[in-house]
């Protein structure tokens, strides 16, 4: 347990170092100006035979109802469900959903925040470092 904060203060710290530049997406792969990132609460962790209390990412069941509520929320609101991944030390599971053309990120975010299962919707981001070092003078 400790050594795993100790390596998760030293991967925040190692990227704290790194700078991002946010990059928006070019004319041919507007791919991130249509995508929102949708966040659903996981559950509490209970006790079950089959794992412990550390956030197992390897809950298939619960999981897998998430995954069908991601998919209802993209359905109703005529999204696409790009992608997902699970956050317990957060709390969410992530999904990226593409929006169609028609449909402004603004509104996107409004009707799927709407849905009690969505704790967080904004629009994707890519960032990519910029390889060089730097110093931060302290």
């Amino acid at each position: 347990m400790i050594l795993g904060r100790a390596l998760l203060a030293l991967f925040v710290a190692l990227a704290l170092l790194i700078p991002t530049v946010p990059v928006r997406a070019q004319a041919g792969a507007p791919v991130a100006d249509r995508e929102i990132l949708v966040m659903l609460r996981l559950a509490p962790p209970h006790y079950r035979p089959n794992s412990g209390y550390s956030g197992d990412y390897g809950d298939g069941a619960a999981r897998t109802a998430r995954r069908r509520i991601a998919l209802g929320i993209a359905h109703r609101n005529g999204f696409e469900l790009i992608d997902g991944w699970p956050m317990p030390l957060v709390g969410v599971d992530c999904y990226v959903m593409r929006i169609p053309a028609n449909v402004t990120i603004e509104t996107a975010i409004a009707r799927v925040s709407k849905d009690p299962s969505v704790v967080w919707s904004e629009q994707m981001s890519v960032f990519r470092t910029d390889g060089a070092v730097h110093s931060r003078g302290f």
